[in-house]
């Protein structure tokens, strides 16, 4: 796995990309899909979402974004009330699986634009504080939180880029997605 990753790296490196801090278009669309893996990854949820970036030419290395997505939480309820059994002594564990739905601003930055802007693989992080809410009324969420993501985009030509990003909220993600910029 190592090796083929340092070959994709090396691809990626070696291919004529497009900066997109050169192109002067500082608005960014992009969509996304991926897991959230819980503790291990034999139990995943799917996530998926849209994106809105704006990077303007003043500030180089510094866009906000705003996100909007959702992913599928499992938790599991411990209770000595069994619907089916009735009183259960030691304890009867039930599973349950939920989407959880998010709308947040953040504020990412890219440290390869501060050093050359004419690279095509742009590395960013970020933090945002937004909106969480899920359609399960049993379970007990904060509404308000902060969430933090990172990832790489590598920009195919002045308009397209393809990314992998992971973040974190109260469970981790990691997406694969587009990017076009206009």
């Amino acid at each position: 796995m190592k090796k083929l990753l340092s070959i994709v790296l090396f691809a990626l490196l070696s291919t004529p990309g497009y900066s997109q801090t050169l192109s002067g278009k500082n608005f960014v669309a992009s969509t996304y899909a991926g897991v959230a893996p819980k503790w291990t990854w034999s139990n995943l949820g799917f996530s998926g979402g849209i994106g809105f970036q704006y990077q303007h030419s003043a500030l180089p290395g510094v866009s906000v974004a705003m996100q909007v997505g959702t992913y599928t939480r499992t938790i599991t309820l411990i209770s000595f009330v069994d619907p089916n059994y009735g009183f259960c002594r030691t304890g009867c564990e039930e599973t349950i699986d939920f989407n959880v739905y998010s709308f947040y601003p953040r504020i990412d930055l890219h440290p390869i634009s501060w050093f050359s802007r004419e690279f095509p693989l742009d590395v960013y992080f970020g933090a945002g504080y937004g909106y969480f809410f899920h359609d399960y009324d049993s379970v007990d969420l904060s509404s308000w939180d902060y969430a933090m993501q990172g990832g790489i985009r590598y920009w195919i030509n002045d308009s397209w880029g393809v990314y992998l990003e992971s973040g974190i909220r109260d469970q981790s993600q990691v997406v694969i997605g587009g990017s076009f910029a206009f």
